[in-house]
């Protein structure tokens, strides 16, 4: 007994099982660009040179749970003596892997005698807030 297949299946027919594998696997390919901020778990300052007119901060985190993730910008962000900072990250299209994208951002501030500066971080859930007194003397 031989089965007649049809001669044509329409497009839609064979590519509504590939739509629903990407949509579920959250690579966001239909509903296109979501931002959320990215998580930072620590923060580190580096010592300036003799004479440098900068003091150089590293943060450290995770911009995302996923490879569908990736750090669109960082804001930044000086009221007084308090430097703000918000990694922005975006949830795109594509193929993607399933390792967590880790965040390594490297940033400067001035280094200005016997100043104290606020480091914040915006985030989800609790900021991330640290003191530090230059020249580099104590990070709280």
């Amino acid at each position: 007994m031989s089965r007649v297949l049809p001669k044509s299946i329409p497009l839609a027919a064979l590519l509504t099982p590939v739509v629903a594998a990407l949509t579920l696997s959250g690579c966001g390919l239909i509903t296109g660009s979501d931002e959320f901020l990215a998580q930072v778990d620590s923060v580190t300052v580096q010592a300036p040179l003799a004479n440098s007119a900068s003091t150089t901060l590293t943060f450290f985190g995770y911009v995302g749970a996923n490879g569908c993730v990736d750090l669109k910008r960082v804001d930044r962000r000086a009221v007084a003596d308090t430097i703000s900072w918000r990694f922005v990250s975006r949830s795109r299209g594509g193929s993607c892997t399933q390792m967590p994208i880790t965040l390594r951002y490297v940033d400067s501030i001035p280094s200005q005698p016997a100043r104290s500066v606020h480091i914040k971080v915006e985030q989800r859930g609790t900021p991330l807030r640290r003191t530090v007194t230059l020249p580099l003397g104590t990070v709280r």
